[in-house]
């Protein structure tokens, strides 16, 4: 049972606890995290990876942003992979989706 110790509040004491467990708490994810997600899934060993000043050079291009943003104004969608307008199975589940995105809702009555 929890009272009041000194210049320390059941408040500050509760509250002292429970951050004391949000760490410990906090801590062992991260723990399993770190082995659920390990980082060498994610190192590359290409010999033509981007050089660091590439990467950050694309990383702040911002051109990709701008194409899709016009084909958005246009009505059109971009795949995201190739950069353009769909094809074949792709192009009908664009156009279908498109219908739907212009057809009056029955909200408008």
């Amino acid at each position: 049972m929890l009272h009041d110790e000194g210049p320390f509040t059941v408040a500050i004491i509760s509250r002292a606890i429970q951050d004391l467990l949000i760490t410990l708490e906090m801590v062992g994810f991260a723990l399993l995290h770190k082995k659920a997600f390990n980082h060498a899934d994610f190192i590359s060993t290409d010999k033509d990876k981007l050089s660091t000043w590439d990467a950050f050079k694309d990383a702040l291009d911002a051109s990709d942003i701008k194409e899709e943003a016009i084909a958005t104004i246009k009505g059109r969608t971009v795949q995201p992979s190739t950069g353009t307008a769909p094809v074949g199975q792709y192009q009908d589940l664009d156009q279908q989706a498109q219908l739907l995105r212009t057809q009056p809702t029955n909200e408008a009555k």
